[in-house]
């Protein structure tokens, strides 16, 4: 986040508005990779044989 808001400075755009999208895609990366996670699990029990 720090080198984000640093390159945000040096480009003059605005800052607050590329740290909230950031912090918003580094939720979504957060909750979309805990569910594919899960689903992957969830397939790969189904296929692999108990042993």
């Amino acid at each position: 986040m720090d080198t984000m808001a640093i390159i945000a400075i040096d480009t003059h755009a605005d800052v607050g508005f590329v740290l909230a999208m950031q912090t918003l895609r580094l939720f979504g990366v957060i909750l979309t990779g805990s569910f594919l996670v899960r689903q992957i699990i969830r397939l790969t029990d189904k296929r692999i044989p108990a042993l």
